[in-house]
Parts: structure tokens; C-alpha cells; sequence
């Protein structure tokens, strides 16, 4: 029993020395390549929320926390649910000197249904270790919503009606450059109204002052980016002669 016991403790000294070793060879790798000093400080998508085929931006900021340059061999982005555009734009090597951060930019097109993605950044150490982190990248579709005010029942020939146009933004991001166009069976002495950036939840007006030129249709189109890309919404306002109805005022007499 005792042989045994010398055994066993014998056994488990050796285990322990061999992760020991490990553990060692692990953390000196980590230190001669310079790992152990890199901090992932920022990581950011542009737009912060993407549509269906919009192009866009990933930044990923990096730290040197240590006092010399640390050299990299490349660093990538990975992902079977975003389309990474430039993803041999870091293949050679370079470094990052001591106490600097630098950033590394990827160009990608939202090709995935809404949802949130996880693209995986890795930057290869030269010789050995890496650092690698997840980056969330969401995916929303809804577009800008279009709404006439004051849109009359019926027109006459000839004759101006003034329509007001809401623009709401229901998405989680802001969008800029919004711009409202009217087109159609009318005439109007201003065809587009620019409304310029729009928060997330916020809203705005355009107003128009149309002549209808015969019975048909008039459509006014939102255009604006979200990010770098452009889309549009639409509204369409159907154009028929008539009389509106509406009531009288009501006269009081023989007030007393």
C-alpha cells in the first residue's frame, strides 16, 4: 500500500510539472510575440444598424499597453453571414508601436436576413499568438414610413391644393440626406423638399403645392442613405375630380 501510494504521488508530481511547463511555454509565447500587451479597445459597425444589401464599414481599435513595438503578420475578418469586400487588405505584416492604438477597417454587405451577426476579427502574431474577438454587426429592414396629412378626396382641374408629406424614422439608427420628390399626373413650382438627417423615432414634414393635370395618380419618394447606401419609400395618392364634401357651418339666429 505504501509502494502504492509513493506511486501515485510520483504520477501526480509529474502532471503537475508538465502543466506547469505548459502553462509556462503558453504565457512565454504570449510574451515574446507581443499578445499579452494587445488590448481590443473599440470595436463599432457603420451604420450602427445595416438594411439588406447596404455597404459598410467594421473598425476594430487596438492597444499596445506595453512599452515596445509589437509585430503582427495579418489580420482578417470572418464570416459566412456578412460578405467581407476587402478581405485581404491587412495580409502583410506591420506593427504597433509601444502605448499606440491602431484601427483596422473592413469594408462588408449586409447578405443576410434581419438578425445579429457575429463576424470573428483575428490578428495574427508574427511567430506565434493571436487576438481575436467577435464583432456584433445587426441587420433591420425597415424603411422610412410615408404618410399625406391633408391629402383632399377629390380635385379639380387646374386648381392648387396644398399636401403636407410626414416622414417618421421608426429605425434604431438615424439616417441622412433624406429627400422628398413628387412625380405624376400634376405640376407643382417645387418637385423635391430636402429634409437632411433624421434620428432614430423622429419625424418630419414636407409641404407641396400641387395642380393636378388630369385624373390619375401622384407619388411622392423618400429618398435617403442609411450609411453609404441609398434607398427609397414610396407613397401614391390616387387623383380623382370631384366635389369634396363637406359640411356647412351651422348659423345661429334669433340669439337673445
Amino acid at each position: 500500500m505504501i509502494l502504492q501510494n509513493k506511486i501515485l504521488a510520483t504520477i501526480f508530481l509529474i502532471m503537475l510539472a508538465a502543466f506547469a511547463g505548459t502553462v509556462s511555454a503558453a504565457s512565454a509565447d504570449d510574451e515574446n510575440s507581443g499578445s499579452a500587451y494587445l488590448t481590443i479597445t473599440s470595436v463599432s459597425s457603420d451604420p450602427s444598424v445595416f438594411m439588406y444589401g447596404d455597404t459598410g464599414t467594421v473598425t476594430v481599435k487596438i492597444k499596445n499597453t506595453g512599452t515596445t513595438s509589437v509585430n503582427y503578420q495579418r489580420a482578417d475578418l470572418f464570416s459566412k453571414d456578412i460578405k467581407i469586400l476587402n478581405d485581404d487588405a491587412y495580409d502583410t505584416a506591420g506593427f504597433i508601436g509601444g502605448g499606440n492604438e491602431i484601427e483596422f477597417v473592413f469594408y462588408v454587405k449586409a447578405t443576410s436576413n434581419d438578425g445579429i451577426y457575429y463576424p470573428r476579427f483575428y490578428l495574427d502574431m508574427k511567430g506565434s499568438g493571436s487576438v481575436s474577438h467577435n464583432v456584433p454587426v445587426k441587420i433591420e429592414n425597415t424603411g422610412l414610413v410615408i404618410s399625406a396629412l391633408n391629402a383632399p378626396d377629390y380635385y379639380q382641374e387646374g386648381i392648387c391644393k396644398k399636401i403636407n408629406i410626414l416622414v417618421g424614422n421608426p429605425r434604431e439608427n438615424a439616417v441622412s440626406g433624406v429627400t422628398v420628390n413628387v412625380k405624376g399626373d400634376v405640376t407643382t413650382t417645387q418637385t423635391s423638399r430636402f429634409i437632411g438627417a433624421l434620428a432614430a423615432d423622429a419625424s418630419a414634414t414636407a409641404e407641396f403645392e400641387v395642380t393636378p393635370t388630369s385624373e390619375g395618380t401622384m407619388t411622392f419618394e423618400v429618398s435617403y442613405k442609411n450609411g453609404m447606401t441609398t434607398h427609397t419609400s414610396e407613397l401614391t395618392l390616387p387623383i380623382v375630380y370631384g366635389t369634396s364634401k363637406v359640411s356647412p357651418n351651422p348659423i345661429i339666429t334669433n340669439v337673445k
